[in-house]
């Protein structure tokens, strides 16, 4: 037997970002004038095939209190870039955003899981 342990893999690139922003106090009414820019920049990155989905997300079904954006066939630093000129972003709508990278392991024909 060796000693000598198994060799490693190193991890996959991730095929995904997620773009996660938290939102400020009465969003609702402090998003009205950015919006549509704020909108039209997501459809402009949807267009582009950068943005895959995004959408609100809440507590207890209460009002939004943020947001997750899933971009593919982007960088880090593209998604970094999307955030920072992103209206609500420079507004304080948003009040801190990350961008984590997304590994898919299983559905929409990919299946990563040990067999």
């Amino acid at each position: 037997m060796s000693s000598e342990p198994p060799p490693t893999n190193p991890p996959p690139k991730p095929q995904h970002w997620h773009l996660v922003y938290t939102y400020c106090d009465g969003v609702l009414e402090k998003r009205v004038q950015y919006r549509a820019d704020h909108l039209s920049k997501a459809r402009k990155a949807v267009n582009g095939g950068k943005l895959q989905f995004g959408g609100l997300t809440s507590s207890k079904e209460g009002p939004p209190d943020g947001a997750v954006f899933v971009f593919g066939n982007s960088s880090r630093e593209e998604v970094e870039s999307f955030a920072k000129a992103d209206p609500y972003v420079e507004h304080g709508i948003v009040t801190d955003w990350q961008v984590k990278p997304f590994l898919q392991i299983i559905g929409n024909g990919e299946d990563l899981l040990p067999k």
